[in-house]
């Protein structure tokens, strides 16, 4: 019976290449505010206080009376005549999703015909801004630059916005 032997060496560094990732420069922070308009009339109140209060199935405080959830603040009314308003909900506001992939070569343009608007909120959002290397695996970020125009019956075009974000450099 015969064996094969086989024999090799590795050619080369001694070493393997370590990929290199970039520090992560873009961290995200989404605020919400919510308003819970739950009772016509007066009210009690909260049986077990911020226990009774819930975001996606969790109460925001245990039965030890430690938060759940961090930089969360609660301001409850009773449904008096004589109350007071809840601060940081001076007006009417309301949220429409577009849905809109934005691409650098073609602007995209939205008309409002609400002639009671005094003011517009726009909410950007995007994926994960670096690219990795197929070849070696060093993982690079990339700059996002993006503007705001705004024109007001009829008018000219006013930069309101010119801003960037770049992310792993």
């Amino acid at each position: 019976m015969n064996t094969a032997k086989i024999k090799g060496a590795k050619g080369g560094s001694s070493s393997t290449k370590r990929a290199t990732i970039a520090p992560d420069s873009a961290q995200s922070k989404t605020y919400i505010k919510i308003l819970y308009g739950l009772s016509e009339g007066e009210v009690e109140g909260l049986a077990n206080g911020l226990q009774s209060v819930y975001l996606e199935n969790t109460p925001l405080q245990n039965p030890s009376l430690e938060d759940n959830f961090e930089n969360v603040i609660c301001d409850f009314r009773y449904g008096t005549l004589d109350q007071d308003y809840i601060e940081g909900y001076p007006d009417i506001s309301s949220e429409v999703a577009v849905n809109v992939e934005l691409k650098s070569d073609t602007p995209w343009v939205r008309a409002l015909s609400n002639q009671d608007l005094d003011a517009i909120n726009i909410r950007l959002k995007w994926g994960p801004i670096r690219q990795t290397n197929p070849d070696n695996g060093d993982v690079y970020g990339y700059t996002i630059k993006y503007a705001i125009d705004l024109q007001t019956d009829g008018g000219t075009w006013v930069e309101v916005l010119n801003a960037q974000l770049s992310a792993q450099q």
